[in-house]
């Protein structure tokens, strides 16, 4: 049952190609066509890519505020140690006061 193509006249050839160049191109359109899970895909990649990309920047600034606030606390401790040796600087001179003994002050270095 071999398909003669002498047997054809060239009206059912034209046919047959049209027919089979209809359905290449079906075919090719169905693969070109733009798939809606594509897209809803993309769209969750970018929405991703997004957040990953915000959620660096507030690690960078959580960071950047951690170090402020490591700086601030080694200065606050500073501040407390000078502030605790003048407070015991005035306690003695207002215990040397009371006791009315001379008060005791440090000789200056030059």
């Amino acid at each position: 049952m071999a398909l003669d193509l002498a047997l054809l006249d060239w009206g059912t050839v034209a046919a047959v190609t049209v027919a089979v160049a209809a359905v290449i191109g079906l075919i090719v359109q169905f693969f070109k066509r733009d798939k809606p899970w594509k897209r809803t895909q993309e769209k969750h990649n970018i929405r991703i890519i997004t957040l990953e990309e915000q959620t660096k920047a507030l690690s960078k600034r959580v960071d950047n505020l951690k170090e402020l606030v490591n700086t601030h606390d080694l200065r606050d401790e500073k501040d407390f140690e000078r502030l605790e040796g003048k407070i015991e600087k005035l306690t003695d001179l207002m215990i040397d006061m009371l006791t009315d003994k001379k008060p005791t002050t440090p000789k200056r270095k030059k």
